[in-house]
């Protein structure tokens, strides 16, 4: 409790500018470990959107990040930020009249990354590699073997995978996935826009002639980025 209270007191203030206060974030400890690399830029792109951003949540992202090796390049990095913005202004939960809820969009996406139970379920099925369950476990996501039960209709197991993605750690790493998942075969610019509107329409989009830079998508998040970074 005492470092959380540490974060919130030095994350209320101005934005950092000075190297004095810059070595202070960095040496505030977490349960004994140093913030994520990275956190200090994650943190203030989200407070831009979201005023009152959750320090863990934040944490979170960066960790996801840093294990899946989005944080090795810092162009990728800034669109991953960027993109989390543009889907869900970096909320996991909206508050009406007082009662905090998920956020969902008109179309069924859930929370921070704004991802699809159908989309979840695909990405799970597919494939969960050796890495995928080691960052799971590192990060702590909830049970997930509903994913494999043969025994669920497909209605069931769509529910299941809506209510598991409103768990916002199990939400935050299935984003990680589907884009680690993505980033094996295609550009960033490629994987946003699969991220978007699926492998099979983004094909079909380039064949019509079309250039990524010049989608909607990609429009809006470098945008988003250039304001930020």
């Amino acid at each position: 409790m005492k470092y959380l209270i540490i974060i919130s007191i030095i994350l209320s203030t101005s934005f950092i500018t000075n190297s004095k206060n810059r070595e202070l974030l960095e040496d505030v400890n977490l349960n004994e470990q140093k913030l994520p690399d990275n956190f200090e830029k994650a943190y203030y792109a989200f407070k831009n959107y979201n005023k009152n951003i959750d320090t863990l949540t934040v944490i979170t992202f960066c960790e996801v990040s840093r294990l899946y090796g989005f944080t090795d390049n810092d162009n990728n990095f800034n669109l991953l930020i960027s993109q989390i913005l543009l889907e869900s202004g970096a909320r996991h939960y909206i508050n009406n009249n007082g009662n905090k809820s998920v956020l969902l969009s008109s179309g069924g996406a859930i929370g921070f990354s704004q991802i699809l139970g159908s989309t979840c379920l695909g990405y799970m099925r597919k494939s969960i590699t050796k890495k995928d369950s080691i960052i799971f476990k590192k990060i702590g996501v909830t049970d997930y073997s509903f994913i494999f039960d043969s025994n669920l209709d497909d209605k069931t197991a769509w529910l299941k995978a809506r209510e598991w993605l409103s768990n916002e750690k199990n939400n935050i790493v299935m984003w990680g996935k589907i884009i680690n998942d993505e980033l094996k075969t295609k550009s960033i610019l490629k994987t946003l826009v699969t991220y978007n509107i699926g492998h099979y329409k983004m094909k079909q989009y380039l064949n019509n002639g079309d250039t990524l830079d010049k989608h909607e998508y990609i429009s809006n998040i470098k945008r988003i980025n250039k304001k930020m970074f």
